[in-house]
């Protein structure tokens, strides 16, 4: 049971962590565009509200299994070319 919430939980966070950072770079492009006002604010805080999630399924699988949540978040950033959000090295305003 616990194996296959964990493995339910590493897909929610590889789904998270695509979301996160497709929106994330979606916004980036336009604010290069001149997009401002509330709809980029709306945009804004839903790319903080992914973060969030996806911080949240971290600490949900490292306390499940704190070595195999750590080897398949790896893994994954590590494929799709994610930035790794809980590198405290990585400077603030590249980890909006």
């Amino acid at each position: 049971m616990a194996a296959a919430m964990s493995a339910s939980l590493a897909e929610q966070l590889q789904a998270v962590t695509l979301a996160h950072a497709g929106e994330r770079a979606r916004v980036r492009q336009q604010q290069r565009e001149g997009l401002t006002g509330p709809e980029l604010e709306l945009k804004q805080r839903h790319v903080l509200a992914l973060r969030a999630a996806r911080e949240t399924l971290v600490k949900l699988l490292n306390d499940e299994t704190p070595g195999r949540a750590r080897l398949q978040h790896d893994a994954m950033v590590a494929a799709h070319g994610a930035p790794d959000l809980s590198d405290p090295t990585e400077p603030y305003s590249e980890r909006q």
